[in-house]
């Protein structure tokens, strides 16, 4: 077990687990020593699946974490359970078991185990219906699958995937480990790190919305830049991000982005940012590196937002947000306040009846 690989993500890299045409089993002290826990049980059990602790079953892995779901433990089918060490001599699961940490997140690296042997399983090389540029540079065991297109000077890197119908531009350049899902396109020079994932109908590098009116019309503004896209980022479905007009838009390291995101020309977006489905970013604003903008949330042109600060659902911040500030509304202000002011026009209704009836009683209405 490639331990090492699996804490990275790298869900490609490395032999195949289970062997050619095998199926993938890991036994009971082999997940103890990959989640870094103490194992309870028959340590040569072996199981070869993942899933929830509502319908995991016999031969499956699943976690407990959290008491929300205390009453499943009696009823669980689950062969095996990750649970809290901190819950050790509380829990009624008899089955074999794993006390760790983090139950969560030992849950991940199992399951990476068996995302990385359908991984391998992929056939490697150049489908007969793909199409790959000569002048294109592919890495050690690169797939290219059927109806994929890598055009000239593109570089692919060792490992990575490329899905039916995704697009791989002029110029462009992919990491090592790398996933473009189905109809993913990343055009003309840009540029994506090691361990992406790009999801189905994302495009990296359409022309950013920028023109400049003269007289009676728009004239369009060349986008002569690119997008980059550093290590360990994630791209949800149908996301758009637009390349710069002369240098580059960016996302930071370990950035997530949800789907149906539109990320504009020039962004500058930090590391280990969350973008959480439908927000729409405008042109040149900076996100902080741990920043947080949940569903909807909007940035108008220029809006810096600091480290760690959080925009909540459906805002609209009309000025900076300050490192690790919590903000809500439109226009955004400090949660706190905002809430004070929506808890304010709940009772708009009842002071507006208030003031009606003491004009009356005063003889200032009739």
């Amino acid at each position: 077990m490639d331990k090492e690989s699996i804490l990275l993500g790298e869900n490609a890299v490395g032999p195949d687990p289970a062997g050619p045409g095998e199926t993938m089993r890991i036994t009971l002290t082999e997940i103890a020593e990959l989640v870094g826990g103490e194992a309870e049980g028959d340590t040569g059990a072996a199981f070869d699946g993942v899933a929830g602790i509502q319908t995991a079953g016999p031969t499956d892995v699943s976690y407990f974490q959290g008491r929300k779901l205390a009453d499943h433990l009696s009823v669980t089918h689950a062969g095996c359970l990750l649970v809290p060490a901190s819950e050790k001599g509380k829990i009624s699961f008899q089955g074999p078991k794993v006390w760790v940490a983090n139950p969560l997140w030992g849950f991940v690296l199992v399951a990476r185990i068996y995302q990385r042997s359908v991984a391998r399983k992929i056939q490697r090389g150049i489908h007969a219906q793909a199409i790959v540029d000569p002048a294109a540079r592919l890495g050690h065991e690169v797939a290219v699958l059927q109806g994929a297109i890598v055009e000239a000077d593109a570089e692919v890197g060792n490992y990575s995937i490329i899905h039916p119908g995704a697009y791989v531009g002029p110029g462009a350049k992919i990491g090592q480990t790398t996933i473009l899902h189905p109809g993913a396109h990343v055009l003309a020079d840009c540029v994506v790190g090691d361990r992406c994932i790009l999801h189905a109908g994302c495009v990296l590098g359409s022309d950013g919305y920028g023109y400049v009116q003269v007289e009676e019309r728009h004239e369009k503004i060349p986008h002569l830049g690119k997008v980059v896209v550093e290590s360990d980022v994630e791209i949800g479905a149908n996301v758009t991000i637009d390349r710069a007009n002369h240098s580059e838009t960016r996302i930071g390291a370990g950035t997530k982005v949800d789907n149906l995101v539109q990320i504009a020309h020039n962004v500058q977006v930090g590391k280990a940012v969350l973008i959480v489905a439908q927000v729409g970013i405008a042109g040149s604003c900076e996100i902080g590196d741990g920043a947080i903008l949940r569903g909807q949330a909007g940035l108008p042109q220029h809006t810096k937002i600091g480290k760690r600060a959080v925009v909540l659902a459906k805002s609209g911040p009309m000025k900076p947000v300050p490192d690790g500030a919590v903000v809500f509304g439109t226009p955004a202000r400090p949660v706190k306040e905002a809430w004070r002011i929506e808890a304010m026009l709940s009772r708009l209704p009842g002071l507006v009846q208030d003031v009606k009836k003491l004009k009356k009683a005063s003889g200032l209405e009739r």
